[in-house]
């Protein structure tokens, strides 16, 4: 996920969703606050090497196609 409301989907889907993309923008300023942005909080603009020693086996990660994330999922 990111923060970034300038992708597609986000002024495609903003009101087909249940969260208006200003109102997730607002959210993500919000919850963020003066914390500096990083793979952890922005995991979509990590390389692939940032993730080589994740300790899990297996990941699933779905997206809708109408909602203003599918860009970065």
């Amino acid at each position: 996920m990111g923060f970034d409301i300038s992708r597609d989907s986000y002024r495609a889907n903003q009101f087909l969703g249940l969260i208006p993309a200003v109102a997730a923008q607002r959210r993500s300023n919000a919850d963020m606050g003066d914390v500096k942005q990083d793979h952890y909080h922005q995991p979509v603009v990590a390389s692939s090497g940032w993730w080589k020693d994740i300790p899990v086996k297996d990941v699933l990660i779905t997206g809708g196609e109408e909602e203003i994330l599918i860009d970065e999922i």
